[in-house]
């Protein structure tokens, strides 16, 4: 029973965490030229920054997927691993660019916490 919450946590957690990621990326992209120009340098950054944030999305739901279909071995490791890149990712763009992005790290520590759980438990 442990087990079967846990699971519904790491994958009710795991779905938010796209959804915010989809989200933080269309808006990166909607927004990437608003204050500099469409032919400019910030903006070409920015979109870029947009589509490295898509590329995490997918990322993030493959190793979901991954870990739904296949609970043992790799599918954890991969999961876990996507994991800790999002925190990393998340603390330094909350340094450099926004402290909205704690709420991503937040995420990962919570996704991470609740795999390290789900490995523990009987």
């Amino acid at each position: 029973m442990t087990r079967r919450w846990l699971l519904a946590g790491i994958v009710a957690v795991g779905l938010l965490e796209s959804v915010g990621w989809f989200l933080a990326a269309s808006l990166l992209w909607a927004f990437r030229d608003i204050f500099v120009g469409a032919g400019s340098i910030q903006a070409a950054a920015n979109g870029r920054f947009a589509l490295a944030i898509y590329a995490a999305t997918g990322i993030n739901i493959i190793a979901l997927i991954a870990f739904v279909l296949g609970q043992r071995g790799w599918a954890w490791w991969s999961l876990s691993t996507v994991q800790v890149g999002d925190f990393a990712l998340s603390v330094v763009e909350a340094v450099v660019r926004s402290t909205t992005w704690w709420l991503f790290a937040a995420a990962a520590v919570l996704m991470l916490a609740l795999l390290l759980l789900l490995r523990r438990a009987p």
